[in-house]
């Protein structure tokens, strides 16, 4: 977990130090925000994903990375994975706005919250990672996560469950 969490912590301190980066403007969100605009809506909804839902936001053959382990490649898969975190109840949410999020050229780098309830218990993660763009759209993405103690005042307010 040490390990884990000094990756994180490196990897943040690494594009906070990016000077040359651009941060987005909130008046024209990147497509990383609207997917996690769209996914915080989408996971409160009773129906179930659908492929024209991801193809919005990723290309078709599209890679999730989690942790360094690859989750799912291609739109079926981000499918049939998000599918079945809903089917068991679990509910996630991405924290908005990101705690950063900057850009350079094809690649965006982010730092937020992620929020759980699974079994009835709340989580909460720090994520850090990029996304990477070919064209409009989203074609990897991957994060690495560590968990933080909701209940800790540095992160209390970030890590409440919000309900939309």
């Amino acid at each position: 977990m040490w390990k884990r969490f000094s990756l994180l912590l490196g990897a943040v301190a690494a594009i906070a130090s990016c000077t040359s980066l651009a941060v987005r403007s909130e008046t024209s969100p990147s497509v990383l925000i609207r997917m996690y605009q769209w996914s915080n809506a989408a996971m409160l909804q009773p129906a179930d994903y659908a492929e024209q839902d991801y193809a919005r936001f990723y290309t078709s053959d599209a890679v999730l990375i989690v942790d360094g382990v690859e989750i799912v490649r291609g739109l079926p898969a981000f499918v049939q994975h998000f599918n079945r975190i809903k089917a068991s109840g679990a509910r996630v949410q991405t924290g908005m706005p990101f705690e950063m999020e900057t850009r350079s050229g094809n690649i965006i780098y982010t730092y937020h919250v992620i929020r759980s309830v699974r079994n009835g218990e709340a989580g909460c993660m720090l994520a850090a990672g990029h996304a990477e763009l070919r064209g409009d759209k989203i074609a990897v993405l991957s994060l690495v996560r560590t968990r933080v103690d909701p209940a800790n005042p540095v992160f209390a307010d970030r890590c409440r469950w919000e309900e939309r």
